[in-house]
């Protein structure tokens, strides 16, 4: 639309309001006006029209829009306001696709309880605790849960009974493939602003339990990532298979700078050991 206004291809925009095209978060935002103004087209506002070529639109428009932004601010200031003393009463504010694996919340009664899918995150913890399997891959394989989500699960308090919240969405916005706002990015709290409620009196996991362990996931390194080199060797990789556990074995490249680079063949269930 922005185009087609530049171009004069239109001479105005049809909007309810104002603050249908416009609720500035930010003073550049108001750049989005510079267009109308540039090229004379007409806003065209519910029972107002808009000129922004004109002083006096100059100034009704501009007062509008920085009133719309005012509301947007006041409204999310509220908003967020009673979400976080929801959070504080150990009350669940955001909808039941946001709580984790096996926890589920009753609106009527505003508590927390366990779905039955909880046992599969029990037997995580006591894999770890008990069977001492730290490879977290292989632990997702044998409850079913994907490794990067049982991670996360894994350090999550609830299961001990206790609601925790330690990041927050931050102003930074950014956009989705198709134009419109994603989720803004999470930011850690700062001490102050961190709660942690106790929500649930009968966990599934002991707090001793859960901080053994919170210990033992501090000492296992995890990277996501490694770097593709054009020189790393990958004959067999997706071929070969374990001859202990039938597993593909894979191909790791040496990191190691001062000396010649090998290449290290190991298995995707056992290469832990």
């Amino acid at each position: 639309i922005l185009a087609m206004v530049k171009s004069h291809e239109v001479d105005g925009v049809v909007v309810a309001d104002l603050h249908r095209l416009l609720r500035p978060d930010k003073i550049e935002d108001m750049a989005l006006l510079q267009v109308f103004q540039d090229s004379g087209a007409i806003l065209y506002c519910g029972d107002s029209n808009i000129d922004l070529s004109t002083k006096e639109g100059f100034l009704f428009g501009g007062i509008r829009a920085s009133v719309a932004g005012y509301e947007l601010k006041l409204i999310k200031e509220r908003m967020l306001g009673a979400k976080e003393a929801k959070r504080r009463q150990g009350k669940c504010p955001s909808a039941k696709i946001t709580l984790p694996l096996g926890v589920d919340y009753d609106r009527s009664t505003e508590r927390f309880s366990y779905s039955p899918d909880v046992s599969r995150v029990v037997e995580a913890f006591r894999l770890i605790d008990e069977d001492a399997i730290t490879n977290i891959s292989e632990i997702g394989r044998l409850t079913g849960i994907q490794h990067r989500t049982l991670s996360n699960l894994l350090r999550n308090p609830i299961y001990s009974g206790y609601r925790a919240y330690l990041f927050k969405r931050g102003r930074e916005k950014y956009g989705s493939v198709n134009g419109r706002q994603s989720s803004r990015k999470k930011i850690r709290r700062e001490p102050n602003e961190i709660i942690k409620v106790k929500v649930l009196d009968n966990p599934s996991v002991s707090e001793e339990r859960f901080e053994r362990v919170q210990r033992i996931l501090s000492d296992i390194q995890s990277t996501w990532q490694t770097g593709r080199k054009s020189v790393a060797s990958n004959l067999g990789t997706g071929v070969l298979v374990c001859g202990h556990c039938r597993s593909v074995i894979y191909c790791s490249s040496g990191k190691r700078k001062d000396r010649k680079r090998q290449g290290y063949y190991y298995c995707k269930r056992n290469y832990y050991l």
